[in-house]
Formats: C-alpha cells, sequence, structure tokens
C-alpha cells in the first residue's frame, strides 16, 4: 500500500471520501450530574459545548472538559476534591421523549469512539427517513449519481459525573494510554477479520504505527494516513462486467471524483482483482447496531457474492434482518401497518440472538421502490444508499480503527 502513486485515481478517490469521513464532526453538550459539587443553579456554568471528531474518544477530550467547564463551575475547595480518574458519562434522555424510544445506552464507554456513541443515541427512538438532497434531475440521472441523505444537525448530550464510576459499565479506567491500547486491538482485530491475520499491522515500523494513534489525539488527517494506507485496502474494482449489467460494479459517488472504468483494472480477465483490494477481503469488518441494547451482529461477510458480483448493503441486510429489510416492503399508512412494524423488529432482535449460523437463502426478487420502509441504516452521521458496494464504504468511510459501523433506525411515520 506503501508505494502506491498518490496521482492513481482509484487512491485519490478513495483518499477524499476518507479525509471527508476524517472532517466529519458531532455536537455535544455536557453538565454535571445533580448532586455532584457545581451542579444546580448560581453556578457560573450550566452547561459545555463543544464540537469534536466523529473518530475521537472521551478520555482525549478529558483535560479540555477540566480547564473550560469543571474548574468555572467548581469552587477552589471542590476543585481539591475532583480526582480525574473517578469521573464517568452518561447520555441524558430527553424529558419530553416521544413515546416508543427504545432504551438508552446510559453510561458512555472510554473505549468507544465518539462517533458510536452518537449512533447508539440516534438509534436509540424511531425517527422519520432523512430528507435526501443531491443533484437536480437535468445534471444526471438518479441511477449514476443519487442524492445523499444527510442527518440532520442534532447535539449530543451527555452528563458528567464526577465520582462513583460503575466499573462493570466502563469496562476500562479512563486514561489515555488505555484508550490507545484498546484502538489498536481494534485495529489488529479489523486486520485480522480482513486477512485471517495481523501481519499487515504488526509489521508496521514503530514510526508509522504510533503516527496512526498521534493523528487522532493531534487531529492530524496526514500524520493518520501514515498508519491507515499502509493498512486500508484501497477499493480496487472488479475488471470485466460492463456497467450496464445491472449490478452494482462500482459505488454510487460524484462523476468528478469516480476513479474511471478503466483505473486499476489493468488487462487481467473479467474475475481478476487486485490482492490488495477491500474487494478481495476474506471478510468485511462490519458491525452492525440494533436498537434497544440488542447484542451486534458481526458475521463472516465477504465483499462479493457467490456468483462473483460485489455484495451491496441492501443485499447484507436482507440476509441477515430480513424482518427489517424484507425483499417486498409493506406499505405502512395504517396504524395496523406500524404496529406490525413494531412486532417485525422485536421478533427480530429475537431472531438474531438465537438464529443459527445457517444463511439464509437468498432471494431474486426485484429492489422494491423504498427499500427503507421498515428501517433505515446510518454511519457517520448520513443515510447510506441500498446500492452502495459493502467493499468500498469498508474502505472510504470505515472509523479509525478500520472498522465499518452500521446503526439500524427504526423508521417513523
Amino acid at each position: 500500500m506503501s508505494n502506491i502513486n498518490s496521482t492513481n485515481p482509484i487512491h485519490s478517490s478513495t483518499n477524499l471520501f476518507r479525509r471527508l469521513a476524517w472532517q466529519s464532526s458531532v455536537s455535544i453538550s455536557i453538565k454535571i450530574a445533580d448532586g455532584e459539587p457545581g451542579s444546580g443553579a448560581g453556578v457560573g456554568a450550566d452547561r459545555y459545548f463543544l464540537q469534536v471528531p466523529r473518530y475521537t474518544y472521551l478520555p482525549l477530550l478529558i483535560q479540555e472538559i477540566r480547564e473550560n467547564f469543571v474548574e468555572l463551575a467548581l469552587n477552589d475547595a471542590e476543585l481539591e476534591t475532583v480526582d480525574e480518574t473517578t469521573w464517568w458519562f452518561e447520555e441524558e434522555r430527553d424529558e419530553d421523549e416521544a413515546p416508543g424510544a427504545f432504551a438508552g445506552q446510559g453510561t458512555c464507554r472510554w473505549h468507544w469512539p465518539i462517533d458510536l456513541i452518537d449512533l447508539h443515541s440516534y438509534i436509540s427512538r424511531p425517527r422519520p427517513l432523512p430528507a435526501t438532497a443531491g443533484p437536480s434531475s437535468s445534471s444526471s440521472s438518479s441511477t449514476s449519481n443519487p442524492p445523499i441523505s444527510h442527518i440532520p444537525n442534532r447535539r449530543l448530550n451527555l452528563i458528567l459525573h464526577l465520582s462513583n464510576p460503575p466499573t462493570d459499565r466502563l469496562l476500562m479506567p479512563n486514561n489515555v494510554e488505555t484508550c490507545k491500547t484498546q484502538w489498536l486491538n481494534q485495529v489488529k482485530e479489523a486486520d485480522f477479520v480482513r486477512w485471517r491475520n495481523t501481519n499487515r499491522v504488526t509489521n508496521l515500523r514503530r514510526t508509522d504505527l504510533e503516527a496512526g494513534w498521534d493523528g487522532i489525539v493531534q487531529d492530524d488527517y496526514d500524520l493518520y494516513l501514515r498508519m491507515a494506507s499502509r493498512v486500508l485496502p484501497l477499493p480496487t474494482p472488479v475488471a470485466g462486467p460492463s456497467k450496464n449489467t445491472g449490478s452494482s460494479m462500482n459505488p454510487a459517488r460524484s462523476p468528478s471524483t469516480d476513479p474511471g472504468s478503466g483505473a486499476g483494472s489493468g488487462s487481467g480477465s473479467g474475475s481478476s482483482i487486485k490482492s490488495e483490494s477491500s474487494y478481495a477481503v476474506r471478510s468485511v469488518p462490519l458491525k452492525i447496531y440494533l436498537p434497544d441494547n440488542a447484542p451486534v451482529i458481526q458475521e463472516v461477510i465477504p465483499p462479493t457474492k457467490p456468483d462473483g458480483k460485489p455484495a451491496t448493503l441492501l443485499s447484507i441486510l436482507r440476509k441477515h434482518l430480513p424482518l427489517l429489510f424484507p425483499p417486498n416492503p409493506p406499505n405502512l399508512t395504517s396504524a395496523a401497518s406500524i404496529r406490525n412494524m413494531s412486532q417485525s423488529f422485536h421478533s427480530t432482535l429475537t431472531l438474531n440472538q438465537s438464529r443459527s449460523r445457517t444463511d439464509l437463502k437468498a432471494t431474486n426478487a426485484q429492489p422494491a421502490i423504498d427499500p427503507y420502509t421498515l428501517a433505515f441504516p446510518v454511519a457517520q452521521g448520513i443515510l447510506i444508499p441500498p446500492e452502495a458496494d459493502l467493499a468500498w464504504l469498508s474502505s472510504c468511510i470505515s472509523g479509525a480503527d478500520g472498522w465499518f459501523r452500521i446503526g439500524i433506525c427504526i423508521r417513523a411515520y
């Protein structure tokens, strides 16, 4: 990966999307828990607002929160009794929360990136499908350049506790070194899922490996890329089949960033795939998160189907969540249909806790006009198009630890 020239169109396109994902952020509001020093009326600071990168971690924010918030809210005597090692956060639930919301995440884990904490918060209640905003129909067709659906601006509200941490929920202390170790473990696990070994991580020079974490701490994408470019495979497309066959050979992206039909494909046979391509990995490092604190779905998911075509996001969701993403979604126009939707979701939770590992039979049904009738997938703060190739998604918009995380949000009407 280190020898790939930056002028390579596939490399340039991938780097663009990785940088865009890196630059995405989350708005956070923090208040001190009731009963703690500095809480209540009459203090100099009620809440602290900050905008943080999605890839960062709570332990990396403690120093800023202390200097700009806690030291203003507490007097000198109270500050002397405060021990940062006992701090912990939990999500603040809305008082006017709509009926039907699922169980919240409660205590925030130290080793979770902010993106994952925000993802759990977003999918904890049914929400309308995000509105689409994209190019006009006169400029391009919806097939070649579909609109992008952004999650409306929202804020992640957290409560800061200064004492009595629930160690059974936090699982680890809040120091930065422990967080770094957990991040590195995730990087190695993702590499093992791809190739069934961790050679690409363990063979890195120490300076390049340290650059990955230093890039996260310093918010320096180019520094982080010294590690990521050597670990994350490029989405080199499959060569051979025509783009007009109806299969999703390339993910939806703007024509200005499309690597082109001939880039990286070489002159090999129709089934040839670059050995370092995300289309050639053993399995995609993918985790699917459901509401109500349901178990995470993590299976061996190849980037291509048995017929050699790329696996799309919708095909994976229909295979592993068939009740939420059926081949023929119902028309939800009545209260009875909405009740059936709720029952379908709870049946899905039961299915995924007790289902065998036997693959569900693939369906050849034509995709519906609206495949997200019951639920929809979100990642990195956006609604993911159903026809996007899973290999491309995992290569271009995965987290800083190499994992591609999808949250399933129940659709509200």
